[in-house]
């Protein structure tokens, strides 16, 4: 496998603001990266083009639904083979060139076993992070605890944005995908339990949700576009 990582962006309504995020990553990303732009409104997509005319390996797809959690479980089962996957949403902006290779830095071994093969217990980095809780309706919970059980991590995963590596995503119990809006927001939950119950750490390049700052662009590697939508 070449060292490889696929970014995959769920869209829903987002041209403008997809179209921004693209001319950010110009320039950021390495030969054998890949982008796929999963448009969750199952409409008519634009191929490579959107990708390739930026210099960008690239392609978009359509699925029916399934909010940002099914774009990127489409996203991995398409593409399974990539060395590492970085899932965001289309109201992201780069503005470090060098976000990619500090995203996915803290996936790297940094530790050696007793017959000297290297590796680490980080399976995942989020983006920001947040004291994990339930918002106040109980069926989020319910859905959650469904698919995860009791056992909860200490953080939330922002989002859901991150970066994940190849071990990783085939060793977790992928979450189901959503159905409506509280589902949605329940991936900020259960891909935080996805990583935690099958063992792995989440490692983080902001250290908490701090949404002003984000948007001013202040935090590290990305700004986050706060957009309302249905």
């Amino acid at each position: 496998m070449k060292d490889s990582t696929l970014i995959a962006i769920a869209t829903n309504q987002g041209e403008e603001q997809l179209a921004k995020l693209l001319d950010s990553m110009k320039g950021t990303i390495g030969d054998n990266d890949f982008v796929l732009v999963v448009d969750t409104t199952f409409g008519k997509t634009n191929g490579s083009r959107p990708i390739t005319e930026r210099g960008m390996s690239g392609t978009t797809v359509s699925i029916k639904g399934g909010y940002d959690t099914g774009a990127y479980i489409h996203a991995f089962k398409m593409y399974p083979d990539f060395s590492r996957y970085v899932f965001m949403h289309d109201s992201m902006e780069v503005i470090d060139p060098e976000w990619l290779r500090k995203f996915s830095e803290p996936l790297e071994p940094k530790f050696y076993g007793r017959d000297g093969t290297p590796y680490t217990s980080v399976g995942a980095v989020s983006y920001a992070r947040f004291h994990f809780f339930f918002d106040e309706n109980p069926a989020q919970q319910e859905w959650v605890e469904r698919q995860y059980g009791h056992d909860f991590p200490y953080w939330g995963i922002f989002g859901p944005i991150f970066c994940a590596s190849n071990e990783a995503m085939k060793a977790i119990r992928l979450p189901d995908t959503p159905t409506n809006k509280l589902e949605q927001q329940a991936g900020e939950r259960t891909w935080a339990m996805a990583f935690h119950n099958a063992g792995f750490e989440v490692a983080t390049v902001n250290e908490e949700f701090w949404p002003q700052k984000m948007a001013d662009g202040k935090a590290n590697l990305l700004r986050k576009h706060f957009i309302h939508r249905k």
